[in-house]
């Protein structure tokens, strides 16, 4: 159990552990060894994970990621489905698929997953209109390979800017900002927006992106995990200017959840906590987080009413076509690679809203 924190206003958070995991890894299974990375949407009745399995068929040093869904109507039992619904299929993911980031937004599902060859990690993009058949967009910024870094995960604020741009915190060892006007197409700033240097010792290492950022009265929170130079991750917070949203205005001292249990400390990578799920629920945030990279489990918190500026990724998930049918019948593993991609639709900024507001009226 956490014990309580004074945390700054815009991190208004007491965060309180489950004492066991929600899913370990089952024998009969492609996530044998290790089931980790749970990325998580809320509709307002039903939970969709994403999540990276691994399994007992391949060596330890060698196992293959693969990305599989689980669906759960109160969030804590979830009901994994069928196979794996992305699996490599490239040279360039010849070693696996991981760090998984699920956005729902223009009525289409969007990932970002790290791609691995056995040497570097490499940040892709694939959409969806049912959580079975995928289209890849590819590698999304291809030019940090060439400046030495990884590029292990990315995750997007669901809703748009004032100016219609989406935006995508990225981690490449250190922190950077992209933008897009479709979701598809995204442009990287040059700059990192929070460095390590800047970051205490506990983020020495490296610095990605958790769950989907959120937008709030103090601007907006990107929830972080940290890994230091012993290879030990944990989970911390930055809140940047809603206007300026490569502009840090603070980061948190001390991070908020770290290995504590068992389970959290000895496993597949020992001494790792690495949240990268979200959902908004009963007036509380539940963050799902991996445990030494082989079990899944959540910590809650109360969220403070007003203290949001959108609900959290609730769009309904029907509305992209396919969240109901994914439930009805199990997902085989489609990767599809071909064909038209779905095209997420253009979301209605507080600016579109307000001139559709005045026509109306006229």
């Amino acid at each position: 159990m956490s014990k309580k924190k004074t945390s700054p206003q815009w991190f208004p958070f007491n965060w309180s552990k489950r004492k066991t995991p929600i899913l370990t890894p089952n024998p009969h299974h492609f996530v044998s060894r290790n089931i980790a990375d749970p990325s998580v949407l809320f509709d307002g009745q039903t939970h969709l994970m994403m999540f990276r399995g691994e399994s007992r068929h391949e060596a330890p040093n060698s196992c293959v990621g693969r990305l599989g869904v689980g669906i759960s109507q109160n969030g804590v039992q979830f009901e994994c489905k069928g196979d794996a619904v992305l699996v490599p299929d490239s040279p360039l993911e010849s070693y696996g698929l991981a760090h998984p980031r699920l956005t729902l937004a223009g009525g289409v599902f969007i990932l970002t997953y790290a791609a691995y060859d056995g040497a570097r990690f490499r940040t892709c993009l694939a959409t969806s209109s049912d959580m079975v058949h995928w289209f890849r967009h590819g590698i999304l910024f291809a030019h940090l390979e060439e400046q030495g870094l990884n590029c292990t995960s990315a995750a997007i604020l669901p809703q748009p800017t004032e100016s219609g741009e989406y935006l995508m915190y990225v981690g490449a060892g250190d922190l950077y900002l992209a933008r897009s006007k479709d979701l598809i197409e995204w442009k990287l700033e040059t700059k990192p927006i929070l460095t390590r240097q800047k970051c205490p010792d506990f983020a020495n290492k490296s610095l990605e992106p958790g769950p989907s950022p959120f937008a709030t009265e103090h601007g907006i929170v990107v929830i972080l995990n940290a890994t230091n130079q012993r290879f030990q991750t944990c989970v911390f917070a930055a809140l940047f200017d809603a206007k300026k949203p490569n502009k840090c205005l603070s980061s948190l001292k001390k991070p908020f959840l770290t290995a504590e249990a068992d389970w959290e400390r000895f496993g597949y990578m020992p001494n790792v906590v690495r949240a990268t799920g979200l959902a908004l629920k009963n007036e509380k945030f539940h963050l799902y987080y991996s445990g030494a990279e082989r079990c899944i489990s959540m910590a809650s918190s109360p969220v403070p009413a007003g203290y949001l500026l959108h609900e959290h990724n609730q769009a309904p998930m029907t509305s992209a076509n396919g969240f109901s049918t994914a439930q009805e019948s199990a997902p085989v593993c489609g990767v599809r690679s071909t064909g038209a991609p779905p095209k997420p639709k253009q979301a209605k900024t507080a600016k579109s809203k307000s001139k559709s507001r005045a026509k109306a009226k006229k």
